[in-house]
């Protein structure tokens, strides 16, 4: 809904672009976690792809 209603090269959609990208990052932290608790994965793994994942998100923000 956010996409459709404000134009592509609006400058204005920046905040709502990190915001959306905060709250995607949020979740997966949760899923991520979730994934550890059941034994899925390790916390150092988890740990390992988050900060991967941050990172992008800082650059993709860097070059909006």
């Amino acid at each position: 809904d956010l996409h459709a209603a404000s134009g592509a090269s609006e400058p204005a959609g920046t905040a709502e672009v990190a915001a959306q990208a905060l709250q995607d990052m949020v979740s997966q932290q949760l899923e991520w976690l979730q994934a550890v608790v059941a034994g899925r994965i390790t916390l150092q793994r988890a740990e390992e792809v988050l900060n991967m994942r941050s990172s992008l998100v800082e650059l993709l923000l860097l070059y909006k």
